[in-house]
């Protein structure tokens, strides 16, 4: 679980960084920031962490 929360931090900091140079480049609001650069891609971004974690565990478990 701590491996899950671990990239979750990960891509929060990535949308956070993201929505605000978007922001900048374009001119644009917080709100319309987040529509274009985050809410498309939450959903992919949480199957492909539980899939890394999974993955992950699964070579730590067989190199071990």
């Amino acid at each position: 679980i701590i491996s899950l929360v671990g990239c979750m931090i990960g891509i929060l900091t990535c949308y956070f960084f993201g929505s605000f140079q978007y922001m900048y480049v374009c001119d644009t609001s917080f709100i319309t920031a987040l529509a274009v650069c985050v809410v498309p891609y939450i959903p992919l971004d949480i199957i492909k962490a539980v899939a890394a974690v999974f993955i992950g565990h699964k070579i730590k478990d067989r190199i071990n």
